[in-house]
């Protein structure tokens, strides 16, 4: 490497490690919020799916995607989350923090399943009142 290339690395490097110690400095515990929870219908299949959003609080928001992504892998927040697939990652003004979309595929029988106790559980507080 060039001592150019070596400069461009060390400031990379500054700009990671800072990030980080503002967000230790902080002294938020890692963590994450459910925010959003939806059933998706796919138009063009058949497919219906559940989607989740959470906020990621616990990674700096001043990183890179390719970082963010990286981080949500080190931190088990993915394994965490198995039959979900990750979906979409965006940085929130609102929360100031990252969202983590994930979806996974619902079974056709138990979609039906749980709209059936929806329902149910709908009619049955509305009996109530």
């Amino acid at each position: 490497m060039t001592p150019e290339e070596y400069e461009n690395e060390i400031e990379r490097l500054k700009e990671i490690i800072g990030s980080w110690r503002r967000k230790a400095q902080e002294k938020n515990p890692v963590r994450y919020t459910i925010f959003k929870e939806d059933l998706v219908m796919d138009d063009y299949s058949s497919h219906k799916w559940h989607k989740r959003c959470y906020i990621a609080d616990f990674i700096p928001g001043d990183l890179e995607i390719g970082k963010v992504v990286d981080e949500l892998v080190q931190s088990g927040f993915l394994y965490e989350l198995e039959p979900y697939k990750l979906r979409n990652v965006s940085y929130s003004t609102k929360f100031k923090a990252w969202i983590v979309e994930v979806m996974a595929p619902i079974q056709h029988d138990g979609f039906d399943k749980y709209m059936q106790m929806y329902w149910q559980r709908r009619a049955e507080r509305t009996e109530r009142l």
